[in-house]
Formats: C-alpha cells, structure tokens, sequence
C-alpha cells in the first residue's frame, strides 16, 4: 500500500485562532495502477490532504502511513525519501521556476537529492521527453517559453525524482482549452505507460470525470464520497456534494428526455458523440 491515513486529523493554528481542516479521514491508495480525482468546494480541505501525503505537513492525530514509514517521522533524514516517492506538483507550479535553463531546473530536484550530475542529467531528460519537451527547449530560459510549457517543464522536475505516486493540485488552472487537453494527455500517457498512480485535484469536474477512475469528494474537511466515479455519478445522494454533473451526462440526459435518445452513462464529450453516431446509424 502506497498511502494510508487511519483517523487522520489536522489542525491549523495560529497566534489568533485554529481550525480543524481534516478530521476523521480514512484513507489508502495503491502505489501502482491509480488515477484518483479529488474534488470539493474551497476549503474542503483538499489541498491539506494531499500535504499530508507526502509529508509536507505532519497530522495532528491519528496515524499517516506512507509507503511503510509512519509519520510524524522518527527519523528526519526519511522526510526526503518520502517526497521522492509521492511527488506533489503545486497549483501554478510555474512560478517556482528559477535556474537559468530548462535541463537545469529538472535537474534540480535529482540533484538535490545527492544524485550525481550525470544521472541527474539523464533522468531530467527522460522526465523531459515524457512530457513532450522536446531537446531544442532543454538549453532555454524556463521564462522564455509559453505557459502551457512552464507548467510541463514543472511537472518534469518533479517526474526525475522518479516518484511511485505523482499528485498534481489544479494542474490545468489557468491553461487554455488546447493547454488543458495536451497537459491531461501527457498526465494520462505517464499513468498508462508506467502504471503509475496519479492523483489530480481539481475543480473541473469534466475533466476528472474524463481521466479519474476513482473520485473522492472533501467536504468540510471530511470524506463525503471515496468511490468509482460511475458510483459518483448515480449516487443518491449527489446533490449533497456540492457538485456539478459532466456536461457530456447533462447532454445525454436532456437528448434522452427530449427526444429519446438511447440512454448510455458517458463521461466525456467523445464517448457522447461515438454513442450519438452508434444510435443514429
């Protein structure tokens, strides 16, 4: 098992007030094989889960196991270990980009984990290709190149730490319709040809609807829903999450009531127009 959290709670203080941001969450996510969506309103309490996956923050009770080592850490020389196997991307993680080149802002973080330059090296340029960065951008100012790119050279970095367990927070806030569906192809392909488990937060509920094989919906700073995302989609009480149906289900419920079109469970706008073609044949 790649995560698991046993009544985890967490609360944030400070020289005012605190607040409990998690509580009573159970949790476990395989190190292989996942692709998780998380959604919820702001302050749901997403992005403090995902902290408490890797170790950024350390929980206020219960027990937060990753990959076999239990946290708070015994040993403080784990914490780097830990972070080199469950890699978190940050919301808008372009903007901490800062080394001259591209190859040398991938490289920081094997680097940085006393990998030699060499292989550092290497993996930087696997991570690179991996993401559709192509040799002629390597020797470029990560501040010369469009946005869409800063946020795959980001990802990139994050990718040569060689992680079992890749979390990205909003990968595609900010990224027009075209960056979105390139960045979630390229999210997508390392999933599929690593085997990789991917968790995604994001408010896009098309686009985790499209990707997710499994959602869990927060909710003042609870677990509402931890399931299949076919599951999510006819769950009685779904109105009750604070959230939006895909469009491509809207539409397929609209044509089935208006004009009786065969009804099929489709989650993204493809699926619909391939069954639209089936029916209509």
């Amino acid at each position: 098992m790649g995560i698991q959290f046993k009544n985890v709670k967490y609360n944030y203080k400070n020289m005012n007030h605190s607040y409990n941001a998690l509580e009573k969450v159970f949790l476990s996510i395989k190190s292989k094989g996942e692709f998780i969506g998380i959604c919820g309103e702001t302050g749901s309490g997403k992005s403090t889960l995902v902290q408490l996956m890797n170790g950024l923050l350390e929980p206020t009770e219960g027990k937060s196991i990753i990959f076999n080592t239990e946290i708070p850490f015994k040993n403080k020389k784990m914490v780097n270990k830990i972070r080199q196997k469950v890699g978190l991307v940050f919301q808008f993680p372009e903007y901490q980009l800062f080394e001259e080149t591209v190859l040398k802002d991938i490289m920081f973080g094997p680097t940085n984990l006393k990998i030699n330059e060499k292989k550092a090296m290497d993996l930087a340029k696997k991570s690179a290709k991996a993401v559709g960065i192509g040799e002629k951008l390597l020797n470029k100012s990560p501040f010369k190149i469009s946005g869409g790119e800063m946020r795959r050279v980001a990802i990139a970095g994050v990718l040569a730490m060689t992680p079992e367990i890749l979390i990205l927070d909003e990968p595609t806030r900010g990224l027009d319709p075209e960056g979105q569906n390139t960045l979630m192809k390229v999210i997508n392909d390392i999933h599929l040809s690593e085997n990789k488990t991917i968790i995604v937060i994001s408010h896009d509920i098309d686009l985790l609807a499209k990707y997710a094989k499994r959602i869990i919906v927060m909710k003042n700073g609870k677990i509402s829903y931890d399931g299949r995302k076919e599951d999510l989609f006819q769950n009685k009480e779904f109105n009750n999450f604070s959230l939006e149906y895909p469009t491509s289900l809207k539409i397929m419920r609209f044509l089935n009531k208006k004009i009786n079109t065969p009804f099929k469970d489709v989650y993204d706008i493809d699926s619909l127009f391939n069954h639209l073609i089936e029916v209509s044949k």
